[in-house]
């Protein structure tokens, strides 16, 4: 045979290389197993000394019974039993024979019936409970035997007596049989006879010294001596545990593991074989978890993948589960002939005691899951995935394989190796790895391939050709490369697609999780949303830093710290590219303003220290671990060319944002790749300038070249089905979450049944969640979930939660509802008439279902722009009277009439591309309507077009009708307040969504708008309790409200699941874990930033932003330092229990704490530092009382050095440096410095 040889979990290697050629394989020719792979019986005794001392216990009722069977007949032989029972006959006592018969017949036919109800009670009740009725029907039956003066009562015992030794029969053997391991079955077993025959030996010895006792006492000490026994059975009965099969067949599974416990030898952990709960659980060994574990572990076709023992050893299981593994092994030998398979599993059962159990993943019907039964003889799995691969509409996405591998030789599988590369269709992203003789799939070299094509096509491959797709040239089979948005979810094709996507939170929340493996398994779930929809590069993650709390884009971001950032977004980057898509993070480098962001040079504006230490340190960090396919930026040499490439080694692309060249010549010269989304500034343009000598064509073929090593490898592969991932979604949620303030134990929230709290929840949030940010990174969900539904799902008296919406927390104007709509036809919506201005008929006519349109650049066939006008119509009919809102959003002159009458004017708005995209309130014009409930009012927009193309960017042509109905705000208010006085507690969300913070601008300020600021301390005035959920990406002041509430809780942009998450948290089913990625400073004026940001315009007409903080950016900084202008530091967050370093768990729950390291600078250094920076962290989840050594890598070179801007490199100084971890600090000395420069 071919013994598998696995490696222990123990000695598992972080470098641990999975392959064929690695497998360990010996073979060996067994005929016989050897008797020291075998358990003897004592050895097991030994072991399982609990067990022993159960059985002796259980057949203490077989005792019972010899003794009852043998007291009868010894006592009919009584002088004194005759004289109570007999009758006289001819002088002579005789119990009459009718009466010995129906004592025993019915003895042993009420014995009978205890069986076969001890079968039913024990199966419905447990098996427990027949010992509880043996008990008492003995003491019941023995009583009235002890009492009784007539045959005829004591008849009556003996129906009592006989059930309870029915009852007593059927569940000691029950009982016995599930809890004894197999190798000592048959010894448990057999003390039923052992205890019977001693039970008789008493029964002889009680009634032996009483035969010529001539009064009653004589019979009835014998029938009360049985009472020893059931009163032995009922001391024992509360420490006896239940039967774990019954448990088990019960559905009780936390009971029947207790129950395991209580059965197990010392030391034993039955809830081992609960190895990992998750796909990739924080508690696997580093290295550990692989993509192909949702495709069999061990490998369709990762042949010979060598995995540890993992799980619970079978041998040390309680016999009920090794019957379970028995009987699910056997049900994977079917196969086989019958004498085989008895034979196999022989061998199966014999090596149980190097046989493991372990189960991977979910419990539930849409969870990926498998459980592997491992040992040197056989592996069994069973495996519940996304069907990845398929993409099949029925049956449902979700599918279940098996594997069975018996040792063969170690061929397993060796016929599908040929496959891989057609299975695994790679999307392989190698570019680092390729050199320039590296061949494509045509069997050409790249520089071959480069002759071929001509300068237009050249130029064609360095310029996307729609807002998701880079262009490819068909000729030569170039294939072009399908980008996509965003790292909340994968968004389809088209800027205007309008398919829903995962809606995973935003990336500020990720920052707070401070969980690596997390992340990476969100890359590797991007990647397969990426493949879904076709895309072969997804543009994530982003990595600029948390300088400024105004930033538009920081909620799309990590953190304030280097580090955080690029070691978070290289578990992103690494789950993406292990899946075989490419990932391609943004932007490169200082995108922090959105104001004017395309046309700020952070070469002005950033000293190289600060560049260096702060901004591109995140990308240092981030390239160090991964081998990126892409880097977002736009035309900065000295950093594409000089530290991207030259120092730092990349092998990538490059390519621009969207609509962020504006030159044809320095970007190509400055080593631009690729322009996005549109030839603008290329196409004929830069054939022109290759042509006039302004670009050189050697600069246009370098360029050419990594856009062919990046077109290497790429699929055709269409749209591949994946699981849905709620839980994910929910597991970034909750993980994110961050417990800012909790006083007088307003959390968590008791919504139990016996002491449940009256819950008010209370704000728009709470009735229409918060999902995302705006812009690029947005995300449309697939599915939302109120959170008041489901606080009353979560309660278990959904009476005792009320809501109310409070004030309206919108920036702008929602489009009108199609329910109010009406269009010419009776249909719900509106007409849209499209005219040419040459001709006075209408070019084209439509219904919409919303009264909107929106078109980029792309327009209606035949619509001339400029030239032409369009109009929209409908009858619209308001539920309510009063003084109603309707807008317009529109990019031309428009006129907006109601009944015949115009009501509001506008002119053309003029704005740029971008701001159309992202900033929608600039287009909008609103005015108030006097209308009434019920009567329809007939509504006309007419709007010009554009009047000229805007040029080198695509034209916008667009107009929508909105429409909002009236409503009292300080009713609204009252209404909040009146239910939080008559509640326990009151929930309030609040803060910003998408239509605050969003790409595309910056904030104003970072307070809370005023009438949220307005309800929340209304609201807190009259609440018992008041609690806090803010939803939002950038830090809030909160100082107008912050000590007027109980509990304060972050739940950032939270994705489609972060409803279910926040009441998970608030409700004490989830223990907060998240920690603040940023600095929350008390105000704005706080902030180091505050002074140096946004980017503004100067009066020469450049552009100019400041980072005159230099290197003090967040906790950095001396304001932050200084501690009274810091809210919540960086790295903050509270939870339901607490930690000590080690760390332990000294609280009552279950938690994952954060252990982070920070390094502090050398007394002797020669340049003013930061008073201490992040170098390393780790986050543990602990059981209570859990305790856990945390290890932390820390790169000394990385951790002690600062950028010397004379010597241009890093440099590190000798000296004493400090390490604080957990509020401790440990100096150590450096006593040689050095320099560096590289990557």
């Amino acid at each position: 045979m071919t013994q598998i040889q696995t490696a222990n979990v123990k000695d598992y290697d972080d470098n641990f290389v999975i392959g064929v050629d690695k497998a360990n394989v010996s073979h060996a020719e067994v005929s016989v197993l050897p008797a020291k792979q075998r358990m003897s019986p004592w050895d097991c005794m030994r072991k399982n000394p609990k067990i022993v001392l159960l059985t002796l216990y259980a057949n203490i009722g077989s005792a019972m019974v010899g003794y009852e069977n043998l007291a009868l007949s010894v006592c009919l032989a009584m002088p004194a039993f005759r004289m109570t029972f007999a009758s006289e006959v001819n002088g002579t006592l005789i119990i009459p024979a009718h009466w010995q018969s129906a004592w025993n017949a019915t003895y042993n036919v009420m014995s009978m019936l205890g069986s076969v109800v001890a079968g039913f009670r024990q199966d419905w009740f447990g098996r427990r409970s027949v010992f509880l009725a043996a008990i008492i029907c003995s003491v019941t039956g023995t009583a009235i035997n002890y009492v009784a003066e007539t045959p005829a009562v004591f008849l009556g015992g003996k129906i009592v007596t006989g059930f309870a030794v029915g009852l007593v029969l059927a569940g000691t053997q029950t009982y016995v049989s599930e809890i004894a391991p197999l190798p000592m079955r048959g010894i448990a077993l057999s003390a039923n006879t052992i205890m019977l025959n001693l039970g008789l030996l008493m029964a002889i010895s009680a009634t032996f010294s009483r035969i010529y006792i001539m009064d009653p006492s004589a019979f009835r000490v014998v029938f009360a001596a049985a009472w020893v026994f059931p009163g032995l059975l009922l001391l024992g009965l509360p420490f006896v545990p239940e039967s774990p099969y019954w448990l088990v067949m019960k559905g009780k599974q936390q009971e029947a593991r207790r129950a395991l416990q209580k059965l197990s030898p010392a030391g034993s952990n039955v809830e081992a074989a609960l190895v990992y709960k998750l796909l990739k659980d924080p508690s696997m060994p580093k290295g550990r978890w692989n993509h192909d574990d949702q495709r069999h572990l061990c490998g369709a076709y990762r042949d010979n993948r060598v995995v540890p023992y993992e799980g619970i050893l079978v041998g040390d299981m309680a016999p009920a589960q090794q019957d379970l593994v028995s009987q699910i092994m056997d049900q994977y030998l079917l196969y086989l002939p019958e004498q085989a398979r008895l034979a196999r599993m022989e061998q199966v059962k014999a090596w149980y005691h190097e046989t493991y159990f372990c189960w991977i993943g979910g419990f539930g019907n849409e969870d990926a899951f498998y459980y592997r039964i491992q040992s040197p003889v056989i592996i069994v799995e069973f495996d519940h995935h996304s069907g990845v691969f398929l993409t099949n509409e029925e049956p449902a996405k979700f599918h279940i394989h098996t594997l069975l591998r018996t040792p063969n030789g170690g061929d397993y599988g060796m016929a599908l190796r040929p496959l891989m590369e057609g299975m695994e269709q790679g999307f392989v992203w190698e570019v680092s790895r390729h050199s320039r003789s590296h061949r494509d799939k045509s069997g050409m070299t790249f520089e071959e391939l480069l002759k071929e094509l001509t300068l237009e096509e050249k130029v064609t491959l360095l310029s996307g050709r729609d807002f998701s797709t880079a262009a490819g040239v068909e000729r030569l089979g170039i294939p072009p490369i399908r980008v996509a948005d965003s790292v909340s979810g994968i968004r389809p094709a088209g800027i205007e697609a309008d398919l829903t996507t995962a809606s995973f939170p935003n990336t500020a929340c990720y920052g707070s999780t401070w969980d690596a493996e997390l992340l990476g398994r969100l890359g590797g779930e991007l990647a397969c949303q990426a493949r879904m929809k076709s895309a072969q590069v997804v543009l994530v993650p982003t990595i600029n830093i948390h300088r400024d709390p105004r930033g538009g884009r920081n909620f799309e971001c990590m953190s304030e710290d280097p580090l955080l950032s690029g070691h978070l977004a290289g578990a992103v980057v690494n789950g993406i590219q292990a899946m075989g898509v490419g990932a391609c993070p943004k932007h490169f480098v200082c995108n922090d303003s959105e104001t004017l962001r395309h046309f700020y040079d952070v070469r002005h504006s950033a000293d190289s220290r600060t560049l260096r230490e702060v901004y591109l340190a995140a990308w240092q960090h981030l390239l160090r671990t991964s081998d990126l396919v892409g880097i977002m930026m736009a035309e900065n040499r000295p950093l594409m060319e000089g530290v991207l490439r030259a120092q730092w080694g990349y092998k990538g692309i490059t390519m621009s944002d969207w609509f962020a060249v504006h030159n044809t010549a320095v970007p190509i010269q400055a080593g631009l790749d690729l322009e996005m989304p549109f030839p603008i500034f290329r196409g004929a343009r830069l054939v022109k300038a290759v042509e006039a000598g302004e670009v050189a064509i050697g600069e246009v073929d370098a360029r050419v070249l990594k856009m062919l090593e990046a077109c290497h490898g790429i699929s055709t592969e269409k749209s591949i089905v994946n699981e849905k991932t709620n839980r994910l979604a929910w597991e970034l949620a909750a993980s994110g979450i961050v417990l800012l303030k909790n006083e007088q134990q307003a959390l968590p929230i008791d919504l139990t049944q016996s002491s449940a709290d009256r819950v008010a929840v209370i704000g728009e949030f709470a009735r229409d969640p918060v999902i995302t940010g705006g812009g690029s990174a947005s995300s449309t969900p697939q599915y939302r979930s109120s959170p008041i539904d489901l606080w009353k799902e979560a309660a278990d008296n959904a009476e005792r939660v009320r809501c109310s919406p409070g004030v309206r927390t919108r920036r702008i104007k929602p489009v009108a509802d199609t329910d109010k709509l009406v269009a010419k036809d009776g249909r719900p919506g509106a007409d849209v008439t499209y005219y040419n201005d040459d001709s006075p008929e209408p070019l084209l006519e439509e219904h919409q279902a919303k009264p909107v349109v929106w078109m980029l650049g792309q327009f209606k066939p035949g619509l001339k722009v400029p030239g032409s006008r369009l109009k929209i119509t409908t009858n619209l009919t308001p539920s309510t009277s009063g003084d109603h809102t309707l807008a317009i959003r529109c990019t031309g002159a428009f006129t907006l009439s109601v009944n015949g009458e115009t009501v509001l004017t506008g002119s053309d708005k003029g704005i740029p591309t971008e701001q159309f995209i992202f900033n929608h309130i600039l287009l909008e014009t609103g005015t108030q309507v006097s209308m009434e409930a019920g009567v329809s009012y007939d509504i006309r927009l007419d709007m010009a077009g554009p009047p000229e193309l805007v040029i080198g960017e695509p034209t916008p042509y667009a107009a929508s009708l909105c429409f909002e109905e009236a409503y009292d705000e300080q009713q609204a208010m009252a209404n909040a307040v009146a239910l939080a006085r008559t509640s326990d507690v009151s929930v309030l969300y609040a803060g910003r969504d998408e239509q605050y913070e969003s790409e595309g601008f910056d904030l104003d300020d970072i307070r809370m708008p005023a009438n949220q600021a307005a309800l929340i301390k209304a609201v807190a005035a009259t609440s018992k309790k008041t609690v806090l959920v803010l939803h939002c990406g950038n830090s809030i002041d909160v100082s107008a409200f912050v000590d007027d509430v109980d509990a304060v809780v972050l739940a950032h942009f939270p994705g489609k699941e972060g409803a279910r998450a926040v009441v998970d948290v608030l409700a004490g089913a989830v223990c907060p874990s998240g920690r603040l990625a940023t600095t929350w400073f008390k105000t704005l004026e706080d902030a180091p930033s505050f002074g140096h940001f946004p980017a503004r315009k100067l009066e020469d007409g450049s552009v100019r932003i400041e980072y005159a903080e230099g290197v003090e950016v967040g906790y950095r900084s001396s304001q932050a330092a200084a501690g009274d202008r810091v809210r919540w530091p960086f790295g903050f967050g509270l939870s339901y229990t607490s930690f000590h370093v080690t760390v332990k768990n000294t609280g009552r729950v279950a938690g994952q704490e954060v252990v982070q390291l920070y390094a502090s600078p050398a007394k002797e250094t020669a340049v003013s530092r930061p008073g201490k920076e992040l170098k390393a962290f780790d986050k543990s989840m602990l059981q209570p009382g859990e305790s856990r050594t945390a290890e932390l890598a820390v790169d000394l070179k990385v951790a002690c050095s600062y950028w010397d801007e004379n010597e241009v490199a890093w440099r590190m100084e000798p000296g004493t440096y400090g390490v604080l971890v957990g509020g401790h600090a440990v100096p150590f000395s450096v006593s040689k410095g050095s320099s560096w420069n590289h990557l």
